[in-house]
């Protein structure tokens, strides 16, 4: 097992990197500093269908979509439009980076699994930075099983993460480890990948009515249920207003993924807690790239036109009150697709 440890320090970012930060500390269109708390635990589910994690028992996820909104029809592999110049593959390398930066391929750059190097993160950076220029004290932790978005997105810009570890074995070693952060430590933002399910997926197919691909998927619910009853046990569990958000960096089709067939690009996203309203099922969904602005919503954050980001936040924008929301979706219906 890898781990890394760290603290913020402007003088241990690259030059523009730093320059990103401080010009946002102190531009005039800054993030805003909000005085209320706010917590967010991100959640990944490598490779993890819609219409199999509908036909899994999944307990837990079912519990926090039921006090949320959930879409079984937003979608990776690019924006809307098929032909231009956002579409990426549907691996993990391009799906990861749109989920943390928040942007596609024409803006982040890894075009597949193997070319982080040439991510442009300097300019379009994980998340945690827009956190730490606004809140330079926030406690941004990341446990994943898939090491490059720890190693290729985060760790080379030293001070982003304020701790990060890498899991060498499986999901039950993720929850493991988050539920040690939650008991031990005091996590703003908790950033989770599971990789179970896709391994699964590639081992035996992606198909929902595959019994070992649903299995995957029900022992990661359980990994979740873990983590949940860790961070629902904290003391101060009453007044910190978690968010819960979870998604897929991609779907699949046979035994592989990558092209861009509707089983591919199909994905789901949950938001749960926070102003996100209970029991909400949305006919279409965003992008998985709505996780950025959906985190930097619920902490209060602005969004500021130069992250260029490819969308709004989902379930709890500004511009779609709770009422809203529910007169657009279909409510009480939970499992539905």
């Amino acid at each position: 097992m890898e781990m890394q440890s760290t603290r913020f320090s402007v003088a241990g970012v690259p030059a523009v990197l730093a320059l990103i930060l401080l010009s946002a500390c102190r531009s005039t269109d800054a993030p805003e500093h909000v005085e209320s708390a706010g917590h967010v635990l991100v959640i990944g589910i490598d490779g993890c269908r819609p219409d199999a994690l509908i036909a899994a028992s999944t307990p837990n996820l079912d519990d926090l979509i039921a006090s949320g909104v959930v879409t079984y029809h937003a979608f990776a592999g690019g924006g809307a439009e098929l032909s231009d110049d956002t579409q990426q593959a549907t691996s993990s390398g391009p799906g990861w980076s749109s989920i943390c930066t928040g942007v596609w391929v024409d803006r982040h750059g890894v075009s597949s699994n193997d070319n982080f190097a040439q991510g442009n993160f300097e300019r379009y950076p994980h998340f945690f930075a827009h956190i730490r220029a606004a809140r330079p004290a926030s406690q941004l932790e990341s446990i994943v099983q898939w090491h490059p978005i720890n190693d290729s997105l985060l760790e080379p810009f030293d001070g982003l993460a304020s701790y990060s570890e890498n899991v060498a074995d499986n999901g039950q070693a993720v929850a493991r480890a988050a539920v040690q952060r939650l008991e031990l430590g005091n996590p703003d933002v908790l950033f989770l990948h599971f990789d179970d399910v896709d391994h699964a997926g590639h081992a035996t197919g992606f198909d929902a009515e595959n019994p070992e691909y649903r299995e995957a998927i029900q022992q990661t619910d359980a990994r979740i249920g873990e983590v949940w009853d860790a961070v629902r046990a904290r003391p101060d569990f009453a007044r910190e207003d978690w968010l819960v958000i979870a998604t897929t960096d991609h779907g699949g089709r046979g035994t592989g993924h990558g092209g861009q067939s509707a089983e591919e690009r199909r994905i789901w996203m949950l938001v749960s807690g926070g102003s996100a309203p209970a029991g909400v099922v949305m006919a279409a969904g965003p992008g998985h790239t709505a996780v950025v602005p959906t985190v930097l919503a619920h902490l209060g954050l602005e969004v500021r036109t130069s992250y260029g980001l490819a969308s709004g936040a989902f379930g709890i924008r500004a511009d779609a009150p709770r009422d809203e929301l529910a007169a657009n979706a279909v409510l009480g219906h939970t499992r539905q697709p």
